[in-house]
């Protein structure tokens, strides 16, 4: 739908493009981005490496496009690391062109893990969401740690809300 609207003819990398910038873009892009479509490459980007469904929230496998190329898997690696790897590369590419760049980089994090499997015998795809999936070696860097106490007004609530803007000022307490 964005396409085929048109919108992406007139946004932030084409404008940049038209005064002499290099964009560079790695990441979730657009959730329908997927397999089934990454051919049609998004306008505006001198190099787009993103990730595609039914891969984009799998944080342990996920799946890229680049620049409209047949996707390629990456089972078993960590969907953040892989990110900052070809992000690292793209910056890189953008420093030796001596141009000036633009460079947006869009982990997943923190969004839901989302496993997507067809199931032939309901000849139905079947969609599952999880929590958030860190780093292995992130697992259990905080598992001893506990929430501090208090009540749920006392944490929620401030009686003094004259340093937040006006219209949570304007809210009853």
């Amino acid at each position: 739908k964005w396409k085929a609207l048109g919108i992406d003819k007139s946004y932030l990398p084409v404008w940049l493009q038209g005064l002499g910038y290099g964009t560079y873009y790695v990441g979730k892009f657009l959730v329908d981005y997927s397999v089934s479509n990454y051919q049609d490459v998004p306008a505006g980007w001198t190099d787009i490496d993103a990730l595609v469904t039914p891969y984009t929230f799998d944080y342990n496998n996920p799946g890229f496009s680049r620049n409209g190329a047949t996707p390629n898997i990456y089972p078993g690696q960590y969907s953040t690391d892989v990110i900052a790897d070809k992000a690292v590369a793209q910056i890189k590419t953008a420093v030796a062109s001596g141009k000036p760049f633009y460079a947006q980089i869009s982990p997943i994090a923190p969004h839901t893990s989302t496993q997507i499997f067809f199931d032939p015998v309901a000849n139905a795809t079947k969609t599952f969401f999880y929590p958030p999936i860190p780093a292995p070696r992130h697992w259990e860097l905080f598992s001893d740690a506990t929430l501090p106490e208090g009540t749920v007004h006392k944490n929620l609530y401030e009686q003094n809300v004259s340093d937040k803007p006006a219209w949570i000022r304007a809210l009853p307490l």
